[in-house]
Formats: structure tokens, C-alpha cells, sequence
């Protein structure tokens, strides 16, 4: 390839509109916008405020009702069961440990992303979540910092990194995470 077709290619490439559909674009900044938040504050105080998980929740809400893939009633759904299967970890993490493991804000936040991605989008967020708080001990302990049972490790900023890889190709493909995981695999 050329200079000049390398030049066009890039240039096209980031001419080009992620969505010509506005109501995708609102979404995507706020979905964006809205984690970035949430992992903030959890990385800072421990903490994931109500209202943003509300927010978060509401916003799940709106997109199902106005963008595909995910229909109002497969948010409900992501909703209970997210929610309710956090609760669960949290209870059996609490009984296997005997202390807190998961924060409530991490059951509701759970909750509120279920209505981003249905339930079909809850084991795939979990997944992404865990890979990358995964890599990041991991990556403390190469680099030489020692673990103690009793740190904390926010998870929000990991539970939102696993969010925004599913919802983000669920916007633009307009096609639930299972369809866009076939068609990628062989």
C-alpha cells in the first residue's frame, strides 16, 4: 500500500461516524461517561453511590426501550438476575470467608448492568470483569508487591471494563453478545 492510500485509509477511518443513529451515540457517551465515574469513585473511597447505580439502572432501562438488541423485558430480566446473583456471591463469599467480599454497591451496580446486557450479557461481563482484575494482581505480584488476605481491591472499575465489552459491540452491531461470539468463533 501507498503513502497517499495509507493516508486516505486513515482518513476515512476516522472520519467515519461510530453510529449515525443519535440515540446510540447518547447512549454509548453516557454508558462511557458513566463508568468512567463509577470507577473512579470506587478506586478512590470504596464506594459506588446509589444514585449512580440508579442512574446506571435507568439509563439500561431507556436503551432497552428504544435500541435493539436488548428488549424492556430482557432488561428486567438482566436486572433480577444480576442483581440476584450477586447476592448470592455475596452470601456464600460472606459464610466461606466470614467477612465482606462483595459490596452491596457491587450487587446493585450488577443489577443495573443487567439492563444493559440481559442475562445473556451478565456471564460474559463477569468473565472480562474477573480476567482483568485478574491481570492486575497479577501484574502487582510480578512486579514484586506482596498480598495480604486482608487487601481491598475495588471491583467496580472492573465490573465497568467488563460492561462497557459487552454493551459497547451490543450498541453498534445492534446483535445480543452470544450472536457477535459466533459469528467471531470458526
Amino acid at each position: 500500500m501507498r503513502h497517499h492510500e495509507r493516508e486516505h485509509l486513515a482518513n476515512t477511518m476516522w472520519d467515519a461516524p461510530i453510529t449515525t443513529d443519535p440515540f446510540a451515540t447518547t447512549a454509548l457517551v453516557f454508558i462511557i461517561a458513566a463508568t468512567i465515574s463509577i470507577s473512579f469513585i470506587d478506586s478512590l473511597w470504596m464506594v459506588i453511590p446509589d444514585a449512580m447505580n440508579l442512574c446506571l439502572g435507568a439509563g439500561g432501562l431507556l436503551a432497552a426501550r428504544h435500541l435493539p438488541p436488548i428488549t424492556v423485558s430482557e432488561s428486567v430480566t438482566g436486572l433480577v438476575i444480576g442483581g440476584a446473583t450477586a447476592w448470592l456471591f455475596r452470601l456464600l463469599y460472606r459464610k466461606a470467608r466470614g467477612r465482606e467480599g462483595i459490596g452491596l454497591g457491587d450487587v446493585k451496580f450488577l443489577a443495573a448492568a443487567g439492563t444493559w446486557v440481559g442475562a445473556e450479557g451478565l456471564a460474559p461481563l463477569l468473565l472480562a470483569a474477573s480476567t482483568t482484575g485478574l491481570l492486575l494482581v497479577g501484574g502487582r505480584l510480578l512486579a514484586g508487591h506482596k498480598l495480604r488476605p486482608t487487601d481491598r481491591l475495588p471491583f467496580a472499575p472492573f465490573l465497568c471494563i467488563g460492561l462497557l465489552c459487552v454493551v459497547i459491540p451490543q450498541i453498534l452491531s445492534g446483535s445480543l453478545i452470544h450472536e457477535l461470539l459466533l459469528r467471531a468463533l470458526p
